[in-house]
């Protein structure tokens, strides 16, 4: 029978090397000929050159982040890779980490990680800037809090859970589902 999940360690280490090396590879494959930028990734610069509190078919947030990035990064494919590269990252380390307070060990986490990493929908969803990078990220994030709250019953971190699904609703409308 396993021990209950205060029991195990957290295996930042492992996740975050599983989860770093994922997204330095979605990265560094960006780079690779023939593969320019995908057209949605144009479509989100070219927003991002005039922000504004919306777009025809989306939210603004990931708009606003891309010119964040592409302002101190400029224009190249490494600006636009590496949001949803950092993403992939969190992604990872948070499904391992929501598999831990569930109660998985060692193992149980870094098969979670992996699961996430080598999903082919998250590597497609990863492997371009868009609003979907983002959008798994703060799901991720969000279920981590409500698992967080359940299992603590801790009030203060509701809040937290707001601004979360905040950003969320400004990224993309579909969190409310």
């Amino acid at each position: 029978m396993a021990a209950p999940a205060e029991h195990h360690e957290f295996s930042l280490t492992l996740l975050a090397c599983i989860g770093l090396a994922f997204g330095g590879i979605l990265l560094a494959s960006g780079f690779i000929p023939p593969w320019g930028l995908f057209h949605d990734e144009l479509y989100y610069w070219a927003n991002g050159l005039r922000p504004g509190f919306g777009y025809v078919d989306h939210p603004p947030l990931a708009s606003w982040i891309l010119r964040c990035f592409t302002a101190i990064l400029g224009d190249g494919r490494f600006a636009f890779g590496i949001v949803p590269a950092l993403c992939a990252s969190g992604t990872v380390v948070g499904t391992g980490w929501l598999a831990w307070r569930l109660g998985a060990g060692r193992f149980g986490q870094v098969l979670a990680g992996l699961a996430a990493a080598i999903s082919p929908i998250y590597q497609v969803f990863f492997s371009f800037y868009s609003v979907n990078a983002i959008e798994l990220l703060l799901w991720t994030t969000a279920a981590c809090l409500l698992v967080e709250i359940s299992r603590t019953e801790e009030d203060r971190l509701w809040p937290w859970f707001g601004v979360i699904s905040g950003l969320a609703l400004l990224n993309k409308h579909t969190f409310l589902l």
